[in-house]
């Protein structure tokens, strides 16, 4: 008996196996237009390699009035070194919006104030129903005048941008003219339909917990997305 309650202490007490400090975070949250994507990246910085959740931990992301326990996501590249953690909302951001993470622990080390922010909205328009791969074509969005990164993309079954798969724009004017031959038909019809993507990235976006390690040179970023669909011709 007196050797029960000795396992019994031993076991409540246990430690995790890589302390908080030793814990490398990244926090992303996404908007494409419909849903909110909130994504939380752990890695082992004593091994070098992906941090997977044991028993008793958990990750908790919050968007709103949400809340929602992440799941792991199995990684699109074997070479992935953080093991990536993902949950989604319904809902619009507000510009500046907030969305958070807490990592809790059973034992200690929980580290529950990561958060970050959606840059302001971004709606796109201006692009006409049909637009020829010969021609040049000009898409319009608001608001407009900020420092964040523009990016706009080809969804690559029907067209890419000759250009780039991702292609910054330079200048957040509020329009964007591509020259003609900025498309590439990539599918075997002469007309498909076509969309592309523009995205607004604040790489700065937020803060994670200080428990983390390097948390003051932590990744935190956000983007906000919005796609048009068209019919792409010669």
């Amino acid at each position: 008996m007196r050797y029960a309650i000795a396992t019994l202490i031993v076991a409540g007490c246990t430690s995790p196996s890589v302390p908080t400090d030793q814990i490398m975070a990244q926090l992303h949250g996404s908007f494409d237009g419909q849903d909110v994507t909130v994504e939380f990246d752990l890695l082992s910085s004593s091994t070098d390699s992906p941090y997977m959740l044991e028993d008793g931990e958990s990750l908790i992301a919050t968007f709103q009035d949400q809340s929602a326990k992440m799941q792991y996501t199995p990684p699109l590249s074997p070479d992935a070194t953080f093991a990536a953690y993902t949950a989604s909302f319904v809902g619009v951001p507000a510009p500046n919006d907030a969305f958070a993470v807490a990592f809790r622990r059973a034992s200690e080390g929980s580290a529950l104030e990561s958060s970050g922010t959606f840059p302001p909205g971004l709606v796109m328009g201006g692009v006409p129903a049909t637009v020829s791969r010969s021609q040049s074509f000009t898409i319009t969005w608001s608001p407009s005048g900020y420092s964040d990164e523009l990016v706009v993309r080809g969804d690559e079954s029907c067209i890419d941008l000759s250009i780039d798969a991702e292609t910054a724009i330079t200048g957040d004017t509020g329009s964007a003219t591509f020259p003609a031959g900025s498309l590439d038909d990539v599918s075997d019809a002469s007309s498909c339909t076509a969309s592309i993507t523009l995205s607004r990235f604040e790489d700065q976006a937020g803060v994670l917990d200080p428990a983390f390690a390097d948390a003051s040179d932590g990744h935190v970023d956000s983007t906000w997305s919005s796609t048009a669909t068209f019919t792409s011709t010669p």
